[in-house]
């Protein structure tokens, strides 16, 4: 079939493609004034259909001033509320979805969730949802199966949409054995690509660049962030039409990242190009070897291809010089893992035994408050890098070194240390500083594991007054003292020392279908069994974790290097909150009859994954 064409200068050709986005616009004020013609020029050249003669001219093809992009497709638009930024520790507090179709929304969906934990104080601040207004509201694997039926086989769309998409998909194969997998269509990305001359791409300024009424809408609510969305995606495929999409796949495959300039495969290299296509998006550990199968370097990633593609497609010079090293790789190996915890500690004992650099910091961040406890080492309290078992005691590690810093100003602004840290000439005079730096110490324990009450606090603070004299009010002290609870709440700092802290972890290993329990004792792991979840060896488990946790301090542990390293990064795991499974704490006066039916319930149990469990007392 022939299919006339018009040849149309810019400026002919500018005002038919111009005149429907004004219609867009019209009514926006914001954008008085914006050269519409920036806005499409862009989409226009990436138009196959469309030619640009060298004096000016477009060859415009009929079909494209009167046809428009209206997939037949349906699109689901989803927001969903969370408590926080992954799965499973963190949980959905609100549901949200919009069919869309034709252009309209056509059916909606909405529902509060009860994330069967607490929801955190900022994430309250930000959604204004609270824990009163989501505890009789059903839990999530009684709304996801209405859910799944409203979104069916519609393409999924979202917002930064890997987020959203990445909670449903997770739960829905954890809580309902599916696996969710449907077409997903992000709106900031596609955004990015119909509208390159804005800078910003939020919800909050495509609403604005669009028109969209925002004064009655509640932001970080699902349903209103839903709508907001919805209205945005009717408005960017209005614009598909210039840049020649046609079909469903065209619009998913147009709204990836366009790479304008891709980084060049590293010169010098045996490794093949197709070895790295061939390499599996998977999450776990990789080992780049030679031609000897000796491992020239390792390391963990969330996808394996797509580090080991920048590791060999490098853009900036420090990776250029990097990748030089890695000259003699021929091979690739895949170690699928789950557990960032299991990830770091491989990684660890990998580099040691195949004799590698270790990529990983033992400790990332700030590292450690350490209480010094033997007498004659000062400062009294300090900030430390490493993990030792020598009777000290440490907290944390601390994500941010400004972290730690800020504490330690504040302890040392409330308990006078720097007074006592000098020991006095006569012998009465020492053994009295002597045992008020040990008093000093203990209490300053007692604050950092929140161990005491109010009526304490007030004791406490006499003491502390007793100890500075003159050198400082009353109220100032209060202060100061207020201030300290306050920074050891917000940085999270509660609960037994780290060389103190018994403690079973299980988290998953290759797969979903298994599991790996390492057992924590007295800061230390001592022991962890691999098991598949369809077959719980329960006599073994039970008889392990008895033979550690009740044995009255019997344990013959082997503090070496590696088990100080091995503990440091468990600590460090700890305070990250990156849960795959679930943490267990062990109380010193363990229960065999208590403990163990509470742990066996929990590992058969979906919905333990992501928690913390209280222990029986």
């Amino acid at each position: 079939m022939t299919v006339n064409s018009h040849s149309l200068s810019d400026s002919e050709f500018f005002k038919v493609a111009c005149k429907e986005v004004h219609s867009h616009f019209n009514r926006n004020h914001n954008l008085a004034g914006f050269d519409f013609e920036s806005l499409i020029l862009p989409l226009l050249f990436e138009n196959p259909i469309l030619k640009k003669k060298n004096e000016g001219n477009w060859i415009v093809p009929e079909t494209f001033l009167h046809s428009r992009f209206n997939p037949p497709s349906s699109f689901v638009v989803v927001d969903i509320e969370t408590t926080g930024g992954r799965p499973p520790q963190h949980r959905i507090t609100e549901l949200a979805a919009l069919k869309v179709k034709n252009g309209k929304i056509v059916e909606e969906f909405s529902q509060l969730v009860n994330p069967d934990r607490l929801i955190p104080r900022n994430v309250v601040q930000l959604t204004g949802i609270t824990d009163e207004m989501v505890s009789k509201q059903p839990t999530l694997e009684k709304v996801l199966p209405k859910f799944l039926e409203f979104v069916g086989d519609s393409v999924f769309v979202a917002h930064n949409a890997d987020f959203d998409y990445r909670f449903i998909q997770y739960f829905s194969l954890e809580y309902l054995g599916e696996n969710y997998n449907p077409e997903v269509l992000c709106t900031f990305k596609l955004a990015k690509r119909i509208l390159p001359n804005f800078s910003k791409h939020n919800l909050g300024e495509l609403s604005m660049i669009f028109g969209y009424e925002t004064s009655n809408v509640v932001r970080h609510r699902a349903l209103d962030d839903a709508k907001a969305t919805a209205y945005i995606l009717i408005n960017l495929i209005s614009f598909c039409h210039y840049a020649g999409l046609r079909t469903k796949r065209d619009l998913l495959v147009f709204q990836e990242p366009l790479v304008i300039d891709p980084p060049k495969f590293a010169k010098g290299i045996l490794l093949s190009a197709s070895k790295i296509e061939e390499t599996p998006k998977l999450k776990g550990i990789f080992l780049l070897k030679d031609a000897a199968d000796k491992t020239v370097y390792l390391n963990k990633s969330a996808n394996i291809k797509e580090t080991v593609h920048d590791i060999f497609y490098p853009r900036k010079n420090g990776a250029k010089r990097f990748v030089k090293k890695l000259s003699s790789v021929t091979k690739i190996k895949t170690i699928p893992i789950l557990s960032e915890l299991t990830m770091k500690l491989e990684v660890f004992r990998l580099s040691s035994k195949l004799k590698v650099s270790n990529p990983l910091p033992i400790v990332s961040g700030g590292g450690f408050l350490k209480i010094n406890m033997q007498k004659e080492k000062f400062p009294l309290v300090q900030a430390s890098t490493h993990f030792s078992y020598r009777g000290d005691y440490f907290y944390g590690p601390f994500r941010k070194k400004n972290h730690l810093d800020s504490l330690l100003s504040s302890v040392y602004s409330v308990f006078p240390l720097s007074i006592f840290s000098a020991d006095a000439g006569i012998i009465e005079e020492k053994d009295k500083i002597v045992h008020i730096r040990e008093e000093l110490l203990h209490r300053l324990r007692i604050v950092l594991e929140k161990s005491l009450n109010s009526v304490s606090h007030e004791e406490n603070l006499t003491f502390l007054l007793s100890l500075w004299g003159d050198k400082i009010s009353e109220s100032k002290l209060r202060k100061r003292y207020q201030r300290l609870l306050l920074l050891l709440n917000n940085l999270s700092v509660n609960g037994p020392s780290v060389e103190r802290k018994n403690i079973l972890i299980v988290e998953p290993g290759h797969n979903r279908t298994s599991f790996i329990c390492y057992l924590i004792h007295e800061g230390l792991l001592v022991d962890e069994i691999i098991f598949k979840r369809d077959a719980i060896p329960f006599n073994e488990l039970e008889k392990r974790i008895c033979d550690i946790y009740d044995s009255q301090g019997r344990i013959n542990k082997n503090v070496s290097k590696r088990t100080l390293f091995e503990s440091s990064i468990i600590a460090d795991w700890l305070r990250r909150e990156t849960i795959e499974g679930f943490v267990m704490p062990v109380l010193s006066d363990f229960v065999k009859e208590e403990f163990m039916p509470k742990f066996f319930t929990s590992l058969q149990d979906p919905f333990s994954l992501g928690k913390k469990i209280s222990t029986p007392s």
